[in-house]
């Protein structure tokens, strides 16, 4: 039985410097528009629409820069009952800004698809914004488009995985905790350009962290804890410029692993590069785990017929191997 912990991240006040950061952005572009105003009325009436060499007229540039995301704010459950009728309804730009649930356990249950691109979802509190499959539903966000960020909230209790981004370009999960969940913690599969930061997993019977099945990854995880679970970071098939970095991987049955599998895309797995983590304690049999986990056991770092990758300034320690290739 995994014991919780208290995570050792809190973004609440993080928001509050974005929202005194959105404010000077908005006086300062309101007192451009006056200024340029009668410029911009000029301009539109000097002639044709003429494109300009990107596309756009000198004017249409002006007005387009004055509007500076988000485009709207979606507030759930204030304006919408459930989070996939505020992600349904967002255009690219938007902000999906989640707030406590009002359910009697204060809990959403819901499993999320995104299929709009370019937009933001964000938790106003990360231990109360919690997302709970009640081990029935299969991920908490399933995310299947570009550019989608998620930030600060818990999703726990899920049959497959918490948070998932699959065959996209461009992702972010920051400041997301995802704990006890029947796979991966938070996990990107065949996509590219992305980053997770400041995040903890915890008691997944895989890995808490994946990316995996991309080459180039164009990818970076940094700031994250992963504890309790099968393997900390596990990577198949993954690697060109795939960062592991300043993180911290303990109480795992193995800490980082990345592996080729012949039965998954983009074989063989290559080219990570795994920095200035501490690893430690990577030997617990208490961990939940799927049974092809348990032959990596023990190890802090292992690299399992992976190829090119760069491991330095690591610290890695107590009752494991240190590095095995």
């Amino acid at each position: 039985m995994l014991t919780w912990r208290p995570h050792e991240y809190a973004r609440s006040t993080r928001i509050f410097q974005c929202s005194q950061d959105i404010k000077r952005t908005l006086l300062s572009w309101f007192g451009m528009v006056l200024f340029l105003f009668p410029l911009i009325t000029i301009l539109a009436a000097c002639g044709d629409y003429s494109p300009s060499p990107s596309g756009l007229t000198v004017s249409a540039l002006v007005i387009l820069h004055t509007k500076t995301p988000p485009y709207a704010i979606l507030r759930v459950p204030e304006d919408y009952a459930t989070v996939q009728a505020a992600v349904n309804a967002a255009a690219p730009g938007d902000l999906v800004s989640i707030g406590p649930s009002t359910n009697p356990d204060g809990a959403y249950h819901e499993a999320i698809t995104v299929k709009t691109p370019n937009i933001t979802i964000r938790g106003r509190d990360r231990n109360t914004v919690i997302l709970d499959g009640q081990f029935k539903l299969d991920n908490g966000f399933e995310v299947q488009t570009d550019n989608v960020v998620i930030e600060n909230m818990t999703a726990r209790h899920y049959t497959d995985n918490g948070f998932y981004w699959e065959n996209v370009t461009g992702y972010r999960g920051s400041y997301l905790t995802a704990y006890a969940n029947g796979d991966y913690g938070i996990y990107a599969y065949n996509s590219t350009n992305g980053q997770f930061d400041h995040s903890l997993a915890a008691g997944q019977p895989d890995s808490g962290f994946y990316i995996g099945a991309c080459h180039p990854c164009n990818a970076l995880i940094t700031n994250v804890i992963s504890e309790d679970n099968a393997v900390g970071f596990s990577g198949t098939n993954a690697g060109g410029n795939l960062v592991i970095s300043n993180s911290v991987w303990k109480d795992n049955m193995s800490g980082i692993a990345p592996n080729t599998l012949d039965s998954e895309p983009n074989p063989p797995q290559d080219g990570d590069t795994i920095i200035n983590n501490l690893v430690e304690n990577n030997n617990n049999f208490n961990a939940p785990a799927d049974p092809l986990e348990y032959s990596s056991i023990g190890n802090g770092i292992i690299l399992a017929e992976s190829n090119n990758n760069i491991v330095e300034g690591n610290r890695i320690s107590s009752r494991c191997t240190m590095v095995s290739w």
